[in-house]
């Protein structure tokens, strides 16, 4: 309600997507003074470059398509809906691997569901790891799920991390929530599944492998239409006194 209360009193209200600016309408918030400003990325700091040959050897990745995510883990990613659909994959396709970066309350129980699941060896937990050394694990990843849950927080808020994979040149799959939507053009940018859908998530692990490429168009979409550079500019408009 204070949310609100502010964006109702403001002149000028920045919204980072469309999802969010489609919200703040329908509660109200007067269309007119909204500015949509999207998420982006730094495309010089989050860029394509070699594969960690120390990674690729610690873990076995030689000849492996490489899933991944790197983040805070939480139960509104759904890792969950990834795991039960990595499984199934995995029982047809041996050649892969996934790495898990980070940490985060939702840990556990996706260390206790990939033992039930019986997939130790396609998984390996890497925990958290120094911030200089984040791109080494980017590099190694070749596809990223983001198979966040319907929840209101995940169909509002448009993340950063599918445009710094899409800035590394790397092949992002999204849940169909409103704001993972509006961040990926479906089979050019990116591909996208039903949230919380096994099946579909599924379907869309096996179409990735042959689609790897795709993460070249992303990187190149992000640098035109993401750039944190070009994007910044908008503000001038937002803060422009009359």
């Amino acid at each position: 309600e204070y949310e609100l209360y502010c964006c109702n009193l403001a002149d000028r209200v920045a919204a980072i997507g469309d999802s969010l600016a489609e919200h703040l309408i329908n509660l109200g918030v007067d269309p007119e003074k909204i500015s949509i400003i999207p998420n982006g990325v730094d495309v010089d700091e989050f860029k394509p470059q070699k594969k960690e040959d120390r990674v690729i050897k610690e873990h076995d990745l030689n000849g492996k398509l490489v899933f991944g995510f790197i983040g805070s883990v939480t139960k509104y990613e759904g890792l969950d809906y990834f795991f039960k659909a990595y499984a199934l994959y995995t029982k047809k396709y041996k050649d892969t691997h996934f790495l898990l970066v980070g940490d985060g309350p939702a840990l556990q129980e996706l260390r206790d569901l990939v033992q039930e699941l019986n997939i130790e060896s396609f998984v390996t937990f890497i925990g958290r790891v120094p911030h200089d050394q984040v791109k080494q694990y980017y590099s190694v990843i070749d596809v990223f799920p983001f198979p966040r849950i319907n929840a209101k927080v995940c169909r509002l808020v448009t993340p950063l991390k599918p445009y710094e994979v899409m800035g590394m040149g790397k092949l992002p799959l999204v849940s169909d929530i409103p704001a993972l939507r509006e961040m990926v053009l479906n089979d050019r940018t990116g591909l996208i599944f039903k949230a919380e859908n096994v099946q579909s998530l599924l379907e869309c692990l096996e179409k990735s492998k042959d689609l790897v490429e795709l993460g070249k168009s992303s990187r190149e979409w992000v640098v035109e239409n993401r750039n944190w550079s070009q994007l910044v500019h908008k503000y001038n408009n937002v803060y422009k006194f009359e």
